[in-house]
């Protein structure tokens, strides 16, 4: 079973920037230009409804289900240290300026969130940013 959430933002200003970095997707709902502002309520109301819509149309269409084991992914704190790691690597090769770490590591960040990648996949990368540490601290 897959875990997920939703995170929506404040009334009056959203999510910040740092918020929505940490989200997989973004959704916007198309309003009434002479009225375009949803309160929460209405927001989160707006999404279950589709959500919903859009989950019995699958079960419509649904085929019977083949056991297969999914590939675990991994959590979002593990995410979370794999950033931190890779900013960290990258920082100590000088691929990045520590004064401006943000731009390439907000776009790395979008790039793995569409590649999704496994908790397998994942330990093979934090293993090769491992292995360029070690190579960096012998020069």
């Amino acid at each position: 079973m897959r875990r997920w959430r939703w995170s929506f933002g404040r009334e009056r200003v959203g999510l910040t920037n740092d918020e929505l970095q940490k989200c997989h997707y973004h959704v916007a709902i198309a309003a009434n230009p002479e009225y375009s502002s949803l309160n929460l309520a209405m927001a989160v109301q707006v999404i279950a409804y589709e959500v919903r819509m859009a989950w019995l149309a699958a079960q419509e269409q649904a085929q019977p289900a083949v056991e297969h084991e999914e590939a675990p992914y991994p959590l979002v704190d593990d995410l979370e240290r794999f950033y931190d790691h890779l900013e960290q690597t990258l920082l100590a090769t000088g691929f990045i300026r520590p004064n401006h770490p943000g731009q390439v590591m907000n776009k790395l960040r979008r790039l793995f969130t569409r590649a999704r990648p496994e908790s397998q996949e994942l330990n093979i990368l934090r293993g090769m940013l491992a292995s360029i540490e070690q190579q960096n601290k012998g020069k």
